[in-house]
């Protein structure tokens, strides 16, 4: 079980990228435990396990302290034995909510955004049924921010810590001005409405923190990212766990390749939703027709979502499928910083030891029942996955 009990560094660096899922949590424990005036935290998943209750504890800790505690979870992400852990939370002080509920976990009701009459709230969350908060981060006296692809759950820790050894990464950031991600984490803490968000959002677009809380910032954010990998010169390497491009994004990434930039993707072999690589095998035939390099990773699951392109590289909470970009709340982060590349380019290097490369023999002479299955979901489900 990760303590906090050690300081990771006496002076963090600026930007510090953490893939061991001990670290991580490490560095999360002691961010809360050091806490001296807000702790604001974000997580898709929020397990009621010994990871989950450690995290509570420290929570609670940091609340009874006198430090402001606000946690915001996913209304799917989280099941019915979430409600100990948020009762549990409230009483030390920790203000808790939930985002989107779903309509028939009335265990989730009290801890909902919306204040709205309990006999509206049925239809209201039925009608954001589809709407997620994927984001995972935390931001300490908004000082020190974490973002990346970590739940709060056991199943991402080591084998040997008692986890399922999913593979993540997130990165810390110091020394810069969080100040979107706290406006951000409020619009969704304060259910603030759409006229507002929309006036915040001009300020966002050129942010180092990719939101997509608005309509405009979502487009914004594709727009970015698209624009970056077409005008890529050297590289795209490319890891994600839920890969479903859609046909620009599957454009751009063949025309970057027939260009001459090495374009290599790193897909997970097995997920936590056994369809994804099914599905995401259908586009690999024209992917590798066009030059691209495709492997698998077989050393867990692969659940991390970064992406490396020339001198610039995107870690975060964002999957390259169509719930990341036009359903899901997600918060990524852009960075330029040196440290922070070479540490993502050890990582790739290292991950493809433990990955097996795909090529077009294989395609043929295997799994032409499940890119069958893949393109069924995709024909029947794009709109959700």
């Amino acid at each position: 079980m990760p303590e906090a009990t050690a300081d990771p560094a006496n002076k963090l660096p600026e930007e510090l990228v953490l893939s061991d899922p001990d670290q991580y949590y490490s560095h999360l424990l002691y961010a809360i435990a050091t806490a001296q005036r807000t702790i604001d935290l974000e997580a898709y998943i929020f397990t009621n396990d010994p990871l989950g209750r450690r995290i509570v504890e420290a929570l609670c800790k940091a609340a009874q302290s006198g430090v402001r505690t606000r946690l915001i979870v996913d209304g799917f992400g989280t099941d019915t034995d979430f409600a100990p852990l948020a009762q549990c939370m409230r009483k030390a002080g920790v203000q808790v909510r939930i985002f989107h509920p779903l309509p028939w976990r009335l265990s989730q009701w009290p801890y909902a955004l919306s204040q709205q009459p309990y006999w509206r709230r049925f239809w209201h969350f039925l009608s954001f049924l589809n709407q997620r908060n994927h984001r995972k981060m935390l931001l300490v006296d908004h000082q020190t921010c974490i973002v990346g692809s970590f739940n709060l759950s056991q199943k991402h820790l080591s084998c040997r810590a008692g986890g399922e050894n999913w593979r993540d990464s997130a990165v810390q950031i110091s020394g810069r001005s969080h100040s979107s991600v706290r406006i951000a984490f409020e619009a969704v803490w304060r259910h603030w409405n759409r006229r507002w968000r929309k006036g915040m959002a001009k300020r966002f677009r050129e942010d180092a923190y990719l939101h997509n809380f608005t309509r405009s910032l979502r487009l914004n954010k594709r727009k970015r990212i698209l624009g970056l990998l077409s005008h890529a010169q050297q590289r795209i390497w490319l890891t994600n766990a839920y890969f479903v491009p859609d046909p620009l994004l599957l454009k751009t990434l063949i025309a970057a390749s027939q260009r001459g930039v090495d374009v290599c993707l790193l897909l997970p072999r097995r997920s936590d939703v056994p369809f994804i690589p099914w599905t995401s095998r259908y586009f690999y035939e024209q992917l590798l027709q066009a030059g691209c390099r495709i492997y698998e990773y077989q050393a867990g699951i692969l659940h991390a979502k970064t992406l490396v392109i020339d001198q610039q590289a995107i870690v975060g909470s964002s999957n390259l499928n169509r719930r990341s970009f036009f359903h899901d709340l997600e918060l990524d982060y852009l960075s330029e910083h040196p440290q922070t590349l070479r540490s993502l380019e050890e990582l790739f290097a290292a991950d493809l030891t433990h990955s097996e490369r795909m090529e077009e023999s294989q395609l043929r002479n295997r799994g032409r029942l499940q890119r069958l299955l893949g393109f069924l979901v995709l024909l029947l489900f794009a709109y959700w996955v």
